[in-house]
């Protein structure tokens, strides 16, 4: 199901598209539900240009192929117009899924910690039960398990710890119109990037330069049955 959508527009560049936010993608039809074209001078200025809509691009909730497309549009032989009827076949056998960024699992530990601490009581006597992590003496870090990952966080967000890495953190979120994603900008260790956000219950979507991942937050439950 389509979360939350952001399309591309601009000069040069047209959008053919079926989707919309809560759409169902269903198998019994095309799989091809959108179209991007982009118009240049050139063939490098027409590559350019889509390759930049393609970028511009956040489908969240359902798996698309918008990150395959730019890896395509950046092939030697699509730059130099000597592709053939195989290459799509022979670079997808050659790809490989990548995992998840350091900055990616951040964000989804340090979102899954503002909706713990937004939905913790309030109030002097509530300390006690707040599952912030605080205590008499010093708070201690919270953990979360991000697509089998475990995440600590600490000082209400400004610190994480992966591992034996300790990293800084500091998280805004700008929240989209009807059918758009939220903006987060993430700033992990003195270095920003943004990324277009949707929750699907323990899931979360997550779109960057037209790239898109789900990643499934594990419960306590669930970390006590692995």
């Amino acid at each position: 199901r389509v979360l939350a959508l952001r399309e591309p527009a601009g000069e040069g560049v047209r959008v053919d598209s079926g989707l919309a936010a809560g759409l169902e993608v269903v198998t019994e039809y095309d799989p091809m539900l959108s179209k991007v074209i982009a118009w240049g001078e050139d063939r490098s200025s027409a590559l350019a240009r889509l390759d930049a809509a393609l970028a511009r691009t956040s489908i969240l909730g359902a798996t698309n192929n918008v990150g395959w497309l730019r890896d395509l549009l950046a092939d030697p032989e699509v730059v130099d117009g000597t592709m053939d009827t195989t290459l799509i076949d022979r670079r997808h056998s050659e790809r490989e899924p990548s995992a998840p960024s350091v900055s990616e699992i951040v964000l989804a530990a340090l979102l899954a910690h503002r909706a713990r601490e937004a939905s913790a009581p309030h109030g002097a006597a509530a300390l006690w039960s707040a599952p912030s992590g605080w205590r008499m003496a010093d708070s201690r870090p919270v953990s979360y398990d991000v697509a089998g990952t475990t995440v600590a966080v600490a000082d209400g967000g400004a610190r994480v710890l992966l591992g034996d890495a300790e990293h800084t953190a500091e998280l805004s979120v700008h929240p989209g119109g009807a059918g758009e994603p939220h903006h987060a900008l993430l700033t992990l260790d003195g270095i920003t990037a943004g990324f277009d956000i949707a929750q699907d219950g323990p899931t979360l979507w997550l779109a960057s330069d037209g790239r898109t991942r789900g990643l499934r937050l594990r419960s306590r439950e669930e970390r006590l049955a692995a």
